[in-house]
């Protein structure tokens, strides 16, 4: 009888840690390059023809420009191997969400959270993919989709053109065109 108490107590234990082992699909830490590729796709942007065949780097470069363009600067200043924060999270979309009043991140955050844009979260906690994409649920958000986001103040009259981004361009003797 004592062994089976003992085995079945072993079974329960190794029942009970695989349950508690990390989830390292969309449970890890996003990376800038991740919430960039996200963002581009959540708000339907169109990635420029080549796009595709460029390093990763030089993608990364792309999207941020891209991005740029739109208003949502964070990418450019930051790696694209970096993790995203709760803080950096908040200030990108209190950007797209055209929010106004909090000037410091984790006012932001707060009134973020507040008005239920984004779920409940520490402040200096990386975002997952799942989270991001819970948050990027938001209705105003759609908005921006249908009308493919751009900043009001950006001076590019073709954010898609990667020649008028700066961007690297995979083959610099053939322009890349947009679609």
């Amino acid at each position: 009888m004592k062994r089976i108490i003992v085995s079945l107590f072993i079974c329960l234990l190794m029942i009970g840690g695989i349950a508690v082992l990390p989830s390292y699909s969309s449970d890890t830490a996003l990376t800038n390059a991740e919430l960039a590729e996200l963002l581009v796709t959540t708000v339907g942007i169109t990635l420029p023809a080549g796009s595709d065949q460029l390093g990763d780097a030089e993608y990364y470069d792309v999207v941020a420009n891209l991005l740029a363009a739109r208003g949502i600067t964070y990418f450019k200043d930051n790696p694209m191997t970096g993790t995203v924060t709760a803080l950096d999270f908040a200030g990108i979309l209190y950007a797209m969400l055209g929010k106004t009043g909090a000037t410091d991140p984790a006012g932001q955050l707060a009134a973020l959270i507040a008005d239920g844009s984004m779920p409940q979260i520490d402040a200096n906690a990386n975002i997952s993919k799942d989270y991001a994409l819970q948050a990027l649920q938001n209705p105003l958000l759609k908005t921006l989709e249908a009308e493919k986001y751009h900043a009001p103040e950006s001076d590019n009259p073709n954010p898609d053109d990667l020649n008028n981004l700066g961007a690297p361009v995979a083959n610099p003797d053939a322009a890349l065109s947009t679609t």
